[in-house]
């Protein structure tokens, strides 16, 4: 007659290496622990940098000046802005160069579109020259700029007024020759985009990615 087991631990099938259930799920336990432990561990480090960077900017604050602390952080977001700005404008202008992209005469769902933006007392915010991909926006802006030429103004959700002054559609049919090329577009008459034929969705997407990696690149680094 079979011996029966002496208790349950007994009934627990064991791996190759000889381990328990019973000992692999305590193993597991105390990982979880551990994680527990590192991820709090990170954010008591993190809670830690954040109230010692407060503690030297309040420092510079008190023995600078405010106001001189202020303005230098205001010139060097405007800085940014504009370094941005102008990354922007390159690649466009190499996606033009290639015919990746044309000018076209309304905003539509291909368009990128160029333009300055004031705020409420009118005053001309940074960056002077703003670079919107049609796509990336939110549906309400969207909405706003949607059918939208040359020289028109709305306003935006927050507030402040956009001037249109450039517009250019991502390609419809990019030549052969300059598909592959990391940063180009084929030149199309405005008729062209108007038509009714399905856009290459593959360049569309690449263009988008490229356009939006330049403005990404100018980011500031922590």
């Amino acid at each position: 007659m079979a011996k029966l087991p002496k208790s349950a631990r007994d009934m627990i099938p064991t791996g190759s290496s000889g381990v328990g259930v019973l000992e692999r799920l305590k193993n597991v336990e105390k990982r979880q622990r551990d994680i527990v432990t590192g991820v709090s561990q990170a954010f008591a480090s993190s809670d830690q940098r954040h109230a010692s960077t407060e503690e030297v900017l309040n420092a510079i604050i008190i023995l600078v000046g405010r106001e001189a602390v202020e303005a230098e952080v205001q010139r060097q977001t405007i800085e940014r802005l504009e370094s941005k700005s102008a990354k922007e404008k390159v690649a466009l202008d190499e996606a033009l160069k290639a015919g990746r992209c044309a000018p076209a005469e309304v905003v539509g769902d291909r368009s990128i579109v160029v333009g300055f933006e004031v705020d409420k007392e009118g005053n001309k915010l940074h960056p002077n020259r703003v670079q919107l991909l049609f796509q990336s926006l939110k549906a309400e802006y969207k909405e706003r700029l949607k059918d939208r030429k040359v020289g028109d103004e709305f306003e935006t959700p927050p507030g402040t007024k956009f001037t249109v002054t450039e517009i250019y559609d991502i390609a419809l049919n990019p030549p052969k020759e300059t598909q592959e090329e990391p940063q180009v577009n084929e030149e199309v008459p405005t008729e062209a985009a108007q038509k009714t034929e399905p856009v290459d969705e593959e360049v569309e997407a690449r263009l988008v990615e490229e356009l939006a990696a330049k403005a990404d690149a100018t980011q500031p680094s922590n």
